[in-house]
């Protein structure tokens, strides 16, 4: 009997994806993201880098890239 190899890749990241899937959706969120989103908007988000990060976001888009 011949193995398909391509069809056992599939299979297996079929499966793993719907795992994954399953953990996150029924999963509340964890511990380490409320601690880390603390830290963020707590000492680095602010109104001056919202403004500077929206500038550089805006250099990926299609304008800019059409322009290039």
């Amino acid at each position: 009997m011949k193995i398909n190899l391509k069809k056992i890749i599939f299979s297996v990241s079929l499966i793993l994806f719907v795992l994954i899937a399953i953990e996150v959706f029924h999963k509340p969120a964890v511990k380490l993201d409320n601690i880390v989103y603390t830290f963020l908007s707590n000492n680095i988000i602010s109104d001056t880098l919202t403004k500077f990060v929206k500038i550089i976001t805006n250099f990926g888009g299609a304008i800019i890239l059409i322009l290039l």
